[in-house]
């Protein structure tokens, strides 16, 4: 008869420590998540990007690249002239005729044509300038997006970790118990502990992780490393609804690196045109004044003026015109032959990219709707089977550990999804979805 209520006694412990132990490790969990940390909005980094020290350092170059074009357009400076004409070894000024004080201007003017010619290959220039500007502020922007989903994945596999690690103590608190009433062994318990320490040497590397991210991410934007800076919002993927062939013209029409290329073949393209210009001569203006002193007698000499124009002879056109156009004209090719291989590059990672997207979504859905679905039901089973008696303390710890690496891998999943995105993006050169 008291081994008999014995046996209830310590049965209805059981029945009630189990259920006391899983209630106060979710309501710890349920605390802890109240207390979340600010919200960090990935636009609002994005924002922050232009203002940091490379990006304004891209985009002056581009404003100096723009004020190349006027200095290329513009006539050179005229020359002013002073000087005395036929003056006699005597140094008389009024003995002879021909004897004068001249003040001189004169100006080169290249042929029609050239002007405009200089001008477009700087303008090129500037635009390639710009195209790369705006390329150095769309990596950062890269970059940064990188590394705030890494940052995001970090936060929630601690959350993830913590919850699981509360649920593991409670394990451990069960087999205790059942250890204590002459149910169970103490090898379950031990086990529960060791799966518990192991989470705990996991939360110290996530925590760790995360602190580098973080001191990652201000560094980016130009921050001190200990600026406090919130929990990533979790985003919400969508997939991607361009097609390949979209993607890559959408590639072709905005990529910076291709528009950049296209305006440095341009530019070779008018320095070419340059080059075979300057087979045509130059011209060179000048007009003067000659003041006379009065002659000898007194009697005061008329002031005289002329005017002279001179062309430049290109003679040398074997040794300097013709040589500088085949350089012009290999540089084209070479531009020419370098975008090409650009574009043909940016196709194949966005093929590439694309397909690894369409991979990590399915991985996603899977994960979503196969994986955790069944994880969770294997969970549930072994919980209700081990309550009676009908599954060992083993089984119900695998499927723990099990459904737990499936909400790690599904998150890493869609934070590798993310990034993907923000790498098509950076291939395109805008933004997607």
């Amino acid at each position: 008869m008291f081994k008999c209520m014995q046996m209830v006694s310590g049965r209805l412990r059981w029945l009630v420590v189990v259920p006391l132990a899983v209630f106060l490790v979710c309501w710890q969990s349920l605390s802890a998540w109240a207390e979340e940390p600010a919200r960090l909005d990935l636009e609002q980094l994005l924002t922050a990007v232009e203002k940091t020290a490379e990006a304004q350092a891209a985009q002056e170059k581009w404003g100096a690249a723009k004020h190349r074009v006027p200095q290329a357009e513009a006539l050179e400076d005229p020359m002013l002239g002073l000087g005395v004409v036929n003056v006699p070894t005597t140094l008389n000024f009024r003995a002879e005729d021909m004897t004068m004080k001249e003040l001189s201007l004169s100006q080169r003017v290249p042929f029609f044509g050239k002007r405009g010619l200089r001008g477009e290959v700087a303008g090129k220039e500037a635009e390639s300038v710009q195209a790369a500007a705006t390329e150095t502020v769309n990596r950062l922007r890269s970059r940064v997006k990188l590394v705030y989903h890494d940052l995001s994945h970090a936060y929630r596999a601690i959350e993830v970790t913590e919850r699981n690690k509360a649920i593991l103590e409670s394990y451990a608190k069960i087999a205790d118990v059942r250890y204590q009433v002459g149910q169970g062994i103490q090898f379950d318990l031990v086990k529960a502990q060791a799966s518990v320490t192991r989470m705990i040497d996991d939360l110290i590397m996530l925590k760790q992780q995360k602190s580098a991210l973080e001191a990652k991410l201000n560094g980016l934007l130009n921050q001190p490393t200990e600026t406090p800076l919130g929990r990533p919002v979790d985003a919400v993927p969508q997939k991607l609804n361009q097609s390949l062939s979209q993607l890559q013209q959408a590639a072709l029409e905005s990529s910076p690196i291709l528009a950049g290329m296209k305006a440095m073949t341009q530019s070779k393209e008018k320095g070419h045109a340059l080059a075979k210009a300057e087979y045509l001569p130059d011209f060179n203006f000048r007009g003067a004044y000659g003041q006379r002193e009065r002659n000898l007698d007194g009697e005061r000499r008329k002031d005289m003026v002329s005017g002279m124009i001179e062309i430049s002879l290109p003679v040398y056109f074997l040794s300097k015109q013709g040589p500088r156009e085949t350089e012009a004209k290999a540089d084209l090719r070479m531009a020419t032959a370098q975008y090409e291989s650009m574009k043909n590059e940016v196709y194949y990672m966005v093929a590439e990219v694309v397909s690894m997207l369409d991979r990590q979504w399915k991985q996603i859905e899977l994960y979503k709707t196969g994986l955790i679905p069944q994880a969770n039901l294997q969970v549930s089973s072994a919980m209700s089977s081990y309550t009676v008696n009908k599954a060992d303390f083993m089984a119900l710890l695998d499927s723990r550990m099990e459904l737990y690496r499936a909400e790690l891998s599904l998150h890493q999943a869609l934070t590798e999804y993310q990034k993907s995105l923000a790498s098509l993006e950076l291939l395109v050169g805008k933004r997607l979805n």
